[in-house]
């Protein structure tokens, strides 16, 4: 018994010693990224892939291991969303079908941009050229923010506000590994939400 509690002691200090060298391992993944709904300055629980906002402004934040970003389709159709949740392969998402959509540096116009078959592309270039509205480095991650004022339908070429937006807005968030210039070669994880909207 005594050569067990002396085996579990050196064990013990074996591990205090490691983490002393090497740091508190991480829980997650080196690919691992996670997407969600700021509004009024709280983040908003996302449920059964489902979250809560009011049609006023708030915050997507993404939160990323590196600058390298993430894809995200956003549509008032719920098709991509719904085979996204199905694990069907990302080649075969209608969502992302096409080209992602260009858009203006730092967000500028505070907007989301939706299309049925488009992605965007949420990456960090430099200070200067992001996708994001505002990014912070916070132990070795980087956490960023697009501000919401309004929608912009990219198929149909509308700005929509948010107080006219009709239906749910879906969300399907997909990180690829590149390989040279085809920056969606393999897919790392996704992650899939709607907002639901709801009274003030």
């Amino acid at each position: 018994m005594k050569s067990l509690i002396n085996f579990f002691i050196l064990l013990a200090i074996i591990c205090a010693a490691l983490v002393s060298i090497y740091g508190t391992v991480s829980k997650y993944t080196a690919h691992h990224f996670m997407a969600y709904i700021v509004q009024d300055g709280k983040q908003i629980p996302i449920e059964n892939h489902i979250a809560k906002v009011k049609k006023a402004p708030f915050k997507v934040v993404v939160d990323m291991p590196d600058k390298t970003g993430v894809f995200v389709n956003i549509s008032n159709e719920g098709g991509t969303f719904h085979s996204g949740l199905k694990n069907v392969s990302a080649s075969k998402l209608k969502g992302f079908s096409k080209p992602a959509i260009y858009e203006y540096w730092k967000n500028s116009n505070k907007e989301l941009l939706i299309s049925k078959t488009k992605p965007n592309f949420w990456f960090i270039e430099t200070a200067a050229k992001s996708r994001f509205s505002s990014y912070e480095k916070v132990n070795g991650r980087y956490i960023c923010s697009r501000e919401v004022e309004q929608l912009y339908d990219v198929d149909l070429h509308k700005k929509v506000p948010l107080g006219e937006v009709k239906g749910d807005v879906y969300f399907t968030f997909i990180k690829f590994e590149a390989n040279g210039e085809n920056i969606r070669n393999r897919e790392l994880m996704r992650h899939n939400f709607k907002i639901k909207w709801i009274d003030e």
